[in-house]
């Protein structure tokens, strides 16, 4: 089993978001840094069980509500 952790302080609005993630997990560099493209790579890493934990995701949401 896989288990990534993200850390929510460094989730400053979508831009940090989708630049921690691809750091994080490992993300090709053709990553297109969409919400589509996050789904596609997330699909694609794995056949196995993956625990996706995001610490204090608050402040993302407190940065970019929608």
């Amino acid at each position: 089993m896989q288990k990534f952790i993200i850390k929510g302080k460094k989730l400053k609005n979508w831009k940090t978001f989708h630049s921690e993630f691809k750091k994080e997990m490992n993300f090709p560099d053709y990553y297109g840094e969409t919400m589509n493209a996050w789904i596609d790579c997330v699909d694609e890493l794995t056949d196995e069980p993956t625990i996706l934990q995001i610490d204090n995701g608050k402040y993302l949401k407190e940065n970019e509500p929608e």
